[in-house]
């Protein structure tokens, strides 16, 4: 059976630690400190108390010269206030391109802004089965002598629906609900340089062909940037309407002074079960917006379930 040998100190080391005293050799196993290559000042060589002090004074000059140049590399580390935030900013502006605002977006945005915090918005939204619409339309809006659109029928049906129920008609003032007498509806058209809502006046006196022909008008003087400031003035209620980008469901934020707006929807071919029996239809969703400061959910209610019938047999808004 091998033998494991133990390891063994140098002659000097040996002959250094023979010469400690008790007391020494306590002190520095408390201090875990080795005294092997220390040399005493004592006689014959021996280690004394003030062998050890100078061995722990060396030992902790050693420890401050250490942390002075971990410290030093540290500092050196931390970069200097204000330069990482010039770098970082220099960073961040090769990340996009700065496109300042033009008129109507900042006062689109402050408008809005101020709305979305002051007026207490409360949402409905109802699901109009548009076959008949779509029948409507193809049957009276595509000759030469009557055309008009899906868009140009929902306005047509928005300003009959508010003609039955005035009190989705109405603005907020201090001092007190405003019901308008006449349906100016607030088309919102969409531009370049942002959204424009020009205005159709007294639409509730006018049929579905003067609608049809007003809205191409007033799209052409959006397009060609020839609206006048008073044609975006007087609006009593906007619509919105988002079909042509495929939208299934839009909610959008009051535009004052009107106390609401309607977001219309893409149609969508959907299932539907009725007397038990599965069935698909063209479904378009119209969402109210309505500033619950002048009108509660249920005049909203009313007004939507109008819209509704006149959307899905529009042979009733004629009457």
């Amino acid at each position: 059976m091998a033998i494991e040998q133990q390891p063994t100190l140098d002659g000097q080391s040996r002959s250094a630690i023979e010469k400690v005293s008790p007391l020494v050799r306590r002190i520095a196993d408390r201090m875990n400190l080795d005294l092997g290559g220390l040399l005493g000042t004592g006689s014959e060589g021996q280690i004394t108390v003030n062998d050890l002090r100078t061995l722990i004074s060396l030992k902790n000059d050693s420890m401050e010269t250490v942390t002075e140049k971990v410290s030093d590399s540290t500092k050196m580390s931390i970069p200097i206030k204000g330069s990482s935030k010039n770098i970082r900013e220099a960073s961040d502006q090769n990340d996009y391109i700065l496109q300042p605002l033009n008129h109507i977006r900042r006062i689109t945005g402050e408008k809005l802004s101020i709305a979305k915090r002051d007026i207490p918005h409360f949402y409905l939204s109802v699901d109009c089965e548009a076959d008949s619409l779509i029948d409507f339309k193809r049957e009276h809006g595509n000759s030469e002598v009557s055309r008009f659109s899906i868009n140009d029928l929902i306005l047509y049906a928005v300003a009959r629906a508010l003609k039955k129920h005035p009190a989705a008609n109405v603005s907020w003032s201090h001092e007190g609900i405003r019901i308008h007498r006449n349906v100016n509806l607030a088309v919102a058209v969409a531009t370049d340089h942002g959204l424009l809502a020009p205005v159709i006046r007294n639409a509730e006196l006018k049929g579905i062909l003067a609608i049809a022909s007003e809205m191409k008008e007033l799209k052409e003087r959006v397009k060609n940037a020839k609206l006048g400031k008073d044609e975006l003035k007087g609006g009593t209620f906007l619509v919105s309407n988002l079909g042509m980008y495929g939208i299934p469901q839009a909610v959008t934020v009051i535009n004052p002074p009107q106390a609401c707006v309607l977001a219309v929807s893409s149609i969508e071919t959907k299932p539907l079960s009725r007397n038990k029996k599965i069935f698909h239809a063209s479904i378009m969703n119209c969402t109210l917006s309505s500033d619950h400061r002048v009108l509660d959910d249920v005049e909203a209610s009313r007004f939507l379930a109008c819209l509704k019938l006149f959307l899905e047999e529009p042979l009733h808004m004629l009457v």
